[in-house]
């Protein structure tokens, strides 16, 4: 949890986080918050918007989610009496999914993550939010014809250090928030792609 953000208070079991204060270590949680949408396969119309941490039960096309797709428990914000320091936003897509397809949302899609009466915080194209998680490395893919070397999929490079150090977004007591992905120009996805974003997270929680 130590970095450039956190550091040790001047007492013991105190630490300071840049734009909260001096707080007790033990009231802090060093996380993620993650969410997953589904953008299905065949044409995708110019102008779809995708929106992460709206919905903790159900993607887009109905598919009801699992841990592996969310652990968000309400909709659009945290249960009463959290607070959340963002410390960054990322996007990836699950293993499996086709390469050209990765390449067509990497490549084509926007990002703007919204807090509260539709401010937004943050955004840019979706390469400029990447993933410090992930497979990465070349692949031999020769599809039993010719081979053809691939990197493994990854929205950038899975490093902390490459992805600099944003302004830290903080997410107060039953503050919502939100993330859009909007494609601009229509593409076509030869299988559904599951896309997922995830939060790096401060997180306090009331004790019960």
């Amino acid at each position: 949890m130590y970095n450039n953000r956190v550091i040790p208070g001047a007492n013991p079991g105190e630490i300071y986080i840049e734009g909260i204060g001096v707080q007790r270590l033990s009231d802090w949680q060093d996380t993620h918050v993650w969410d997953t949408e589904i953008i299905p396969a065949g044409v995708i119309p110019a102008g779809a918007v995708y929106r992460f941490f709206a919905s903790q039960q159900f993607t887009a096309t109905g598919a009801q989610k699992t841990i592996l797709d969310t652990n968000m428990t309400q909709q659009q914000q945290n249960p009463k009496g959290w607070v959340m320091v963002i410390n960054g936003i990322h996007f990836k897509v699950r293993p499996g999914t086709l390469f050209d397809d990765a390449q067509l949302i990497f490549g084509g899609s926007s990002v703007r993550f919204i807090t509260g009466n539709d401010k937004t915080e943050r955004e840019g194209q979706m390469e400029m939010f990447p993933s410090i998680y992930g497979l990465t490395g070349m692949l031999s893919n020769d599809g039993n014809v010719v081979a053809i070397e691939k990197s493994n999929l990854n929205n950038g490079t899975p490093a902390l250090g490459a992805i600099g150090k944003p302004m830290p977004i903080t997410i107060g007591d039953m503050m919502t928030y939100r993330a859009e992905v909007t494609i601009p120009y229509s593409i076509t996805l030869v299988a559904a792609v599951f896309l997922e974003a995830y939060l790096r997270v401060y997180m306090q929680k009331p004790v019960r």
